[in-house]
């Protein structure tokens, strides 16, 4: 048992440890939470909820997000009761773009309009939490996880949300960037 022990312990402190050490340096204004498994570091920053039936705009200001080996993507999620068809998720109207600027003005945009992108960025079950998937979690992608954060950087986050005729059928819905570890 203690060698087993042994075994493992360094794949432990290479993985998780370190994670939890970055999350205590990032500071901005969505949540951090940590979605690390024994071989891989991951995170997800939520930001505050809104109501997808009404047009939405925010700025957020994010500052040493912790850095990964892979490529995060900006997300808008959702929570619904049941499964929508292909044909509701195609029905659906939002129109959201999302700019991303560092300190220096590098700008990195991604668009998450289903109108725009679909079929290649279709309504896709998430994530709910660490390890564990949720039923009733849904969100909306980029077609490319191409985010990419420099270690100590400051960025600002414009969000903009208009439902258009067809909104996303739920009471809120929240905006994220995810970086979770899933293998």
């Amino acid at each position: 048992m203690r060698l087993a022990l042994w075994l493992v312990l360094p794949f432990i402190q290479a993985s998780c440890v370190p994670m939890w050490i970055k999350a205590k340096q990032y500071s901005g204004d969505g949540t951090l939470r940590t979605c690390s498994t024994i071989l891989a570091q991951g995170y997800a920053i939520d930001f505050p909820p809104f109501d997808p039936g009404q047009p939405y705009t925010a700025v957020y200001r994010i500052s040493h997000v912790p850095q990964v080996s892979r490529a995060a993507r900006f997300c808008m999620n959702f929570h619904l009761k049941i499964n929508p068809t292909d044909e509701e998720e195609t029905r659906l109207t939002p129109v959201i773009r999302v700019r991303i600027t560092d300190r220096h003005g590098r700008v990195q945009s991604v668009d998450l309009s289903p109108t725009v992108v679909s079929p290649t960025v279709p309504l896709s079950p998430s994530v709910g939490g660490w390890g564990s998937s949720s039923p009733d979690l849904f969100g909306i992608y980029g077609p490319d996880a191409n985010l990419h954060f420099t270690r100590g950087e400051t960025y600002s986050i414009s969000v903009a949300y208009r439902p258009g005729s067809v909104p996303i059928p739920a009471k809120q819905a929240y905006f994220g960037i995810e970086d979770c570890a899933f293998y």
